[in-house]
């Protein structure tokens, strides 16, 4: 694994953890069509900007990061 996607995601979780802390209740951050919005646009928005093989493998590169 690439040190900066180390870095990255830990850096992504720790963000939202303090700002779950330090802003309320966890419940108010899990919005189901707020967390379906953000995930299918950003996976459209990226199949939109790049051909199929390369999102295919960028799929794979991101399975391959959180394992």
């Amino acid at each position: 694994m690439d040190l900066a996607t180390l870095i990255g995601l830990i850096g992504a979780v720790s963000t939202i953890v303090l700002a779950i802390a330090t802003g309320g209740s966890a419940g108010m951050f899990m919005n189901p069509a707020s967390i379906a919005i953000v995930l299918g646009g950003t996976l459209m928005i990226t199949l939109m900007r790049s051909s199929l093989a390369n999102f295919i493998g960028a799929v794979g590169v991101a399975g391959r990061s959180f394992r």
